[in-house]
């Protein structure tokens, strides 16, 4: 027998006072950040425009309006929570493109032969996204290579275009495999293209779970259940080696709980170099731009490790809002009076999307609640108290949800 409901659990008597904690918090907080609640947990969330999509424990994809703060459309079809999600725009011939909507869950194994995958779903959205039509084939869709060196779940990827035709991997035991992708094409019309992917690089930078990978403007941004987040220079044939090797170029940013993910806000030179960090409920916003600056020195005499080691980040602020771990960080180009300004938007596991204005959080303007009453006689203030990541109990009850069918 299953259940989701936490009173039917053994729990110990610190599990029954984090989960207290959390709902005082939630109170507390119920009206910072301008919140979007939906029915479940966030365990995904892209940002396309003015629109939220998100990926839920609730088995659905939602379609969210940030401005009038509405759900515009819930997307059906799977038996188990969506974990991940994606917008494709397709291009066909006649130069025409239509959005898809791309979903993955663990309600069904795919391919046939091979256990313990995720199932990927394709959606065709119309002009308007109010009706979702998913994409069926007669065969399979054509697999064009695969990557088998992990022996571990896969639990990031990251590629750029500033490194082209390069792919790297994160697994949960903190292994991130860089790959090269070589273009096969088809030797005539009736055969199908390939790619070859050739390993060029092995290396263990974390000692637990790769949560995140960022790579952009020559830089690999990862996020790690082992309480640290890193920064390194990566270019091709750049080295991944571990953040403990003096001979690396690197930064680590460490944490209390493990880091979640990583949202890099155009942190091209002297142009709002921002990096914000989600570990456990918290977001912490940094100021990197003393730490990249020196890759653009013009002295080449000094090797990459050595400019970036000297250089040192500034946290700008905590956002200790969310009352369970947050799970995405997206940028939103809001419009306004002034122009389009960028927000952030924070995804949780409290299911509730927030927003935030980037440069008054820059400013060191973090929005602050009002203790409640509820807060009153618990001989602690209210910043006072330290929540826990998901606890042994929730763990327990999101694997559940995941199960059910």
């Amino acid at each position: 027998m299953q259940t989701t409901n936490t009173e039917n659990l053994f729990r110990t008597e610190s599990a029954i006072k984090d989960e207290e904690a959390r709902k005082r918090k939630a109170d507390r907080m119920k009206d910072i950040g301008e919140p979007i609640a939906v029915d479940s947990k966030i365990i995904k969330a892209v940002i396309q425009g003015d629109e939220a999509w998100t990926a839920e424990s609730g088995h659905i994809a939602r379609r969210v309006d940030l401005k009038t703060r509405k759900t515009l459309q819930i997307y059906k079809g799977h038996k188990g929570p969506v974990t991940c999600l994606a917008l494709y725009n397709l291009v066909s011939p006649d130069g025409s493109t239509e959005l898809l909507l791309i979903t993955g869950s663990w309600d069904k194994v795919w391919p046939p032969k091979l256990g313990g995958h995720m199932v990927t779903d394709i959606a065709r959205l119309n002009s308007d996204h109010q009706n979702m039509e998913y994409i069926e084939t007669q065969k399979p869709l054509h697999q064009l290579t695969s990557l088998s060196g992990h022996t571990r779940p896969v639990e990031a990827l990251a590629y750029s275009d500033d490194v082209p035709n390069t792919l790297l991997t994160g697994d949960s035991m903190g292994v991130i495999k860089v790959w090269s992708l070589e273009n096969r094409w088809a030797s005539s019309p009736e055969s199908l293209p390939t790619v070859k992917a050739r390993l060029l690089e092995h290396s263990t930078p974390h000692a637990t779970g790769i949560n995140d990978l960022i790579l952009t403007s020559g830089y690999l941004w990862t996020a790690s259940t082992d309480q640290t987040a890193t920064l390194r220079p990566f270019r091709s044939q750049s080295s991944i080696a571990p953040a403990s090797s003096s001979n690396i170029s690197h930064h680590i940013f460490e944490h209390k709980e493990p880091a979640r993910c990583v949202l890099a806000v155009a942190h091209k030179l002297r142009c709002m170099p921002y990096v914000l960090i989600a570990t456990g409920d918290v977001i912490r916003l940094y100021d990197v731009e003393d730490l990249l600056k020196y890759e653009d020195d013009e002295d080449d005499t000094e090797d990459a490790a050595t400019k970036l080691r000297r250089g040192v980040p500034r946290m700008l602020c905590e956002i200790d809002v969310h009352s369970q771990p947050v799970t995405s960080l997206g940028i939103w180009k809001k419009e306004t009076p002034e122009g389009a300004t960028p927000w952030i938007v924070s995804g949780s596991l409290d299911g509730t999307l927030r927003h935030w204005d980037l440069a008054e959080l820059a400013a060191g303007k973090v929005p602050m609640a009002t203790p409640s009453q509820s807060d009153e006689g618990t001989g602690q203030p209210a910043e006072g108290e330290k929540l826990s990541a998901l606890t042994e109990e929730e763990e327990r009850e999101l694997a559940e949800l995941m199960s059910e069918e």
